[in-house]
């Protein structure tokens, strides 16, 4: 299981002062802020880490999902009715 606790949060600006170093070295980079723009994260080459796994169209580090071929069993058993009266006395 990951352990967001081992992520080096940091504030916007250096989320932001690392997007413009990475663009300069065209390096590619995923970043993310929290909605109160109080921190966030930024992972130089993205899909050559497994710690946030990803997916845009297409594209990221997200292993494919597995094929199964087990179906799941969707029989119902319902009560009668009035069983389920009952449970109401």
């Amino acid at each position: 299981m990951f352990n967001f606790y081992r992520m080096k949060f940091i504030n916007p600006d250096q989320v932001r002062i690392k997007i413009n170093k990475a663009v300069r070295k065209q390096v590619p980079f995923f970043f993310t802020v929290d909605y109160e723009m109080s921190e966030g994260l930024f992972l130089e080459n993205p899909t050559n880490q497994k710690e946030i796994l990803f997916q845009f169209n297409g594209k990221g580090n997200k292993p494919p999902e597995p094929d199964s071929s087990i179906k799941a069993d969707t029989t119902t058993n319902p009560i009668t009715e009035e069983e389920y009266r009952s449970k109401f006395e």
